[in-house]
């Protein structure tokens, strides 16, 4: 008969209260992070949350102000008369009646639609990638954000470069977490924040 003692092993874990039996159960794509998932501002809300509503205030912005610009030309088209006779300058009077003659006012209400209803159609990709998950739809609407950076940057416009970035910002940092697994689909639920839960 043996005399060696038998001695249980003990996880060390266990007396530091650290020790998880499931943790080499878990698997890399599980959705599970360590890390704290970014809050919009510090203060408002949730990343996906702050996706889809500022991509659904952007597209219903835009869409108003499509509406207005196609009401603007056809007031132009169907008024032109009665615009000439109310400009007293010569010269602008016939730059005026040499654009609607050549139809330039409509090939800029095209162009300008077309722009309106490419941008509608990024930032509804942004709500779809915000609700679905979806990098992609994420990815697009965030560069139309960039885009419009650009713009106000080459025009010297500060201000719309400001809301633009301050747009642009919850989305990159939400790419960056999905691709992280710090926000997912499974484990949203746990990771979701919203400042009326405070009130």
């Amino acid at each position: 008969m043996s005399t060696e003692r038998f001695i249980p092993r003990i996880e060390t874990g266990v007396l530091l209260g650290s020790y998880d039996p499931f943790s080499n159960a878990r698997g890399s794509g599980s959705g599970s992070s360590d890390r704290e998932s970014h809050v919009f501002c510090g203060f408002c809300c949730d990343l996906r949350r702050a996706v889809l509503i500022l991509n659904s205030i952007t597209v219903v912005f835009h869409f108003l102000m499509m509406i207005g610009m196609f009401a603007g030309f056809s007031f132009l088209n169907h008024n032109s008369d009665s615009i000439l006779d109310a400009i007293d300058d010569d010269v602008a009077k016939e730059q005026f009646e040499s654009w609607a003659e050549h139809g330039n006012f409509k090939a800029i209400e095209a162009l300008v639609g077309i722009l309106f209803i490419g941008s509608i159609a990024m930032h509804a990709c942004g709500i779809y990638g915000a609700y679905k998950f979806e990098v992609w739809g994420v990815v697009t609407a965030a560069v139309g954000y960039a885009i419009s950076c650009l713009l106000g940057l080459i025009s010297l416009n500060f201000l719309h470069v400001t809301i633009a970035a301050v747009f642009l910002y919850p989305h990159v940092v939400m790419i960056k977490e999905m691709q992280e697994d710090i926000m997912t689909e499974d484990n949203y639920d746990s990771v979701a924040s919203c400042c009326c839960d405070a009130i």
